[in-house]
């Protein structure tokens, strides 16, 4: 999808606006509640989910002075030759995931970790009738039993199907803040 900020025009339309932040708003509390088959009806069967890993570039003296000396694309690495995403999936590999959850071998402590997310700033650019791309950020709380707890932080930038009046998520990329991992696992679903 490779949108950047400078690519990105937000709509003033408070209702799509609206309905695009109260799907996010379902999408969280059906994560958050682990209604994990709840979360997977609302991807498109094409999805492409990815959660990029971050570095800090070397400073380039010919773009001093400029924005692209400070540019936070110049951090991501999600596709190309020499980058490494974090997570590079499609639905067949979340719909994995997810029903995962839903097996007692896969919990090696009880009780199963415990989420909170928080979707704020949400922008959405209308392409067509047919699809918006969205740009928000995220907090998401992480317990686990006797673990101790975690914080993580990004931004997402989705495109979305326009399906009468709701969504599906057709294409997710994660750019966490940090550029090194301290949290026990990238596993979680942004």
């Amino acid at each position: 999808m490779a949108m950047t900020h400078h690519d990105f025009t937000p709509t003033q339309d408070a209702n799509l606006i609206f309905r695009v932040s109260q799907f996010y708003y379902l999408e969280a509390r059906l994560l958050d509640e682990r209604h994990f088959r709840g979360w997977l009806e609302l991807l498109d069967p094409k999805i492409e989910y990815a959660v990029a890993s971050r570095h800090v570039p070397q400073p380039d003296p010919k773009v001093n002075g400029t924005h692209e000396l400070i540019s936070v694309e110049k951090e991501i690495e999600l596709r190309g030759p020499h980058a490494s995403p974090l997570r590079l999936e499609g639905f067949a590999q979340l719909q994995i995931r997810a029903n995962r959850h839903y097996k007692i071998s896969a919990r090696s402590e009880c009780p199963a970790e415990r989420t909170c997310r928080v979707i704020a700033n949400i922008e959405v650019q209308k392409l067509n009738e047919e699809e918006c791309l969205t740009h928000s950020n995220f907090v998401l709380y992480y317990s686990h039993h006797r673990d101790n707890n975690h914080i993580y932080t990004g931004s997402r930038r989705d495109r979305l199907l326009i399906i009468g009046d709701t969504f599906k998520i057709v294409a997710r990329e994660v750019i966490p803040s940090w550029d090194v991992v301290t949290a026990p696992t990238m596993a979680l679903i942004f």
